[in-house]
Order: structure tokens, then sequence, then C-alpha cells
């Protein structure tokens, strides 16, 4: 309840930090332009949202994580794919935020630019391995690569 409180008051505080401004400013009533208003308040709407919207997603994978995670018995095996399945959602996280979302806002991200997302979060990804993820990877599936890429795709497709 805090928290929707807290997102509330910024959504008011942004608006009027938009809106009074123009109002006041505004020499002619009749030529107000409302659709750069609106525009800004949309933006303002959207700037405040997304983190939200971030952290939901993020949640709900971490979520679907922990239930796969339920199913594997060996404590060094479970806590291997753990770190590996973070060190995915972390990786597909950081590229959103730096990567996709600047493209998206300036109608540039196509099929070239997904493909060098997905490397991006493969490079993340591998660095971010500790060794007892790879050997857990290794010994479950036989390949890190394979499983890496499976992960990305997953982890994108739950994230939009």
């Amino acid at each position: 309840m805090k928290k929707r409180m807290i997102a509330l008051v910024s959504l008011v505080m942004m608006f009027l930090m938009i809106a009074v401004p123009a109002l006041a400013t505004e020499a002619q009533p009749a030529a107000f332009d409302w659709a750069g208003l609106l525009s800004s308040i949309l933006y303002a709407m959207l700037a405040a949202v997304l983190p939200i919207l971030a952290k939901a997603g993020y949640d709900f994978i971490k979520a679907k994580a922990a239930a796969t995670l339920a199913g594997i018995s060996n404590e060094a095996i479970r806590q291997g794919i753990s770190d590996a399945m973070d060190a995915v959602y972390t990786a597909v996280t950081v590229v959103n935020q730096t990567y996709v979302d600047a493209l998206k806002d300036k109608n540039l991200f196509d099929e070239s630019a997904q493909k060098a997302a997905f490397n991006q979060a493969m490079d993340i990804a591998k660095e971010l391995l500790t060794q007892a993820a790879k050997d857990a990877l290794n010994d479950l599936y036989g390949q890190v690569d394979g499983w890496l890429g499976n992960q990305i795709e997953a982890a994108v497709n739950e994230a939009k």
C-alpha cells in the first residue's frame, strides 16, 4: 500500500511539474497545446510505471526459477543451476535496460538489433557464471552455450 501511495504521489508531482508551468506560461488559452501536454503526461507516467513493471517481471521470473529448482534433489547442482539462472536473468535485465529500451524508444529495434541484444546477454551471462554453475550445466545438459541460449530466449519472452 505504501509503494502504491508513493507511486501515486510521484505521478501527481510529475503532472504538476509539467502541467502547471505550461498553463501559467500560455498567453492565449485558445492556442493551448493539449497534445503536447498529454504527450508529456504520458511520458512522465511511462517513466514512473516502467521500473514497477520491470520489478514485477523480475519477481515473476524468479518465482518460476524457484519452482524449477524445487524439483532438483542434489544441493550442489541446485545451487549451480540457481546461479546460472540468476546470471541469465541479470543479463537479460541489463541488456533490456541499457540497450533494448533505448532502441525501442527510437523505433530502431530490428532483427539485427535483436541478434546484438541476444549476443550481449549471452556474453554477460557467461561472465556471471560461476564454475559451479558451469559444472552443473555440463553435468545436466552437456553444453553451457545451448542451455544459456534457450534460457535467455525464455527470459526475454517472459519479460515481454
